[in-house]
């Protein structure tokens, strides 16, 4: 999704900074439907690295569709709303023309704010963020040996077909970490936090490997507006005690 929709706001940013006139914004505009390129979701699962290529792609395309507007090219008048424009080719629906330009330049948000837009506390997956937190604080109130532990089972959002949410190592390379819930699970029962020097340092942490290894993950139905808050960790030990 990121890569579908982040050339946008590289345009918009773009258009901005060369002072582009109205038409020639709208032209800009136009070209980003196609000029999105969004990605395959693949490399989240395997670990690889076309996800950074993505990224900066999309930037680069996002300055090529004003470029190419300063220049004096015409852009589609219907390239996101059209019958074979972006909405209907990427997302197979009718454009929410009142959603995008209802309040244009006085309301910034195209929905609620309420449970539909999420501050990343921690560099992982968004459905990652409560277990991540959960994990936070059972090393915050608890104290136990790692080596004691048995199971960890968490129960967070549902994840659709992308299992490099539930990959369990071992990992070697920070696309695979930012996506795995039992390495952000792992590491911040380890460490006590995620932030990005804690993940730099726990790839390829034979500690982490080790207790990510008994990470179950179970994936479970949100609440259709708060997707992101379904989460709990329970963590069985040797002697059978049990932390949650």
């Amino acid at each position: 999704p990121t890569a579908m929709s982040g050339i946008f706001g590289a345009t918009g940013a773009a258009a901005r900074l060369m002072r582009l006139s109205q038409k020639q914004s709208k032209n800009a505009i136009a070209f980003c439907a196609s000029l999105c390129s969004p990605g395959i979701g693949e490399p989240l699962i395997v670990g690889s690295f076309e996800r950074c290529i993505q990224m900066g792609q999309l930037t680069r395309s996002g300055v090529l569709a004003a470029e190419l507007a300063w220049a004096g090219f015409d852009g589609a008048d219907s390239a996101l709303d059209g019958e074979c424009g972006f909405y209907t080719a990427y997302l197979g629906m009718e454009a929410p023309i009142e959603a995008i330009t209802g309040g244009l330049g006085s309301k910034w948000l195209s929905m609620p704010s309420d449970g539909a837009y999420i501050y990343k506390p921690y560099p992982t997956a968004a459905l990652n963020l409560g277990a991540t937190y959960c994990s936070e604080q059972i090393f915050k109130n608890n104290k136990f040996d790692r080596k004691d532990v048995v199971r960890v089972l968490v129960r967070q959002s549902w994840w659709d077909r992308n299992t490099g949410y539930i990959f369990t190592g071992p990992f070697r390379t920070v696309e695979q970490a930012l996506m795995s819930s039992p390495f952000a699970v792992a590491t911040t029962l380890i460490f006590g936090r995620f932030d990005w020097p804690t993940v730099e340092s726990a790839v390829g942490n034979a500690d982490v490997d080790a207790l990510a290894s008994k990470v179950i993950v179970q994936g479970v139905i949100g609440s259709a507006r708060r997707r992101y808050e379904t989460a709990s960790v329970d963590i069985t030990l040797r002697d059978g005690r049990q932390i949650s």
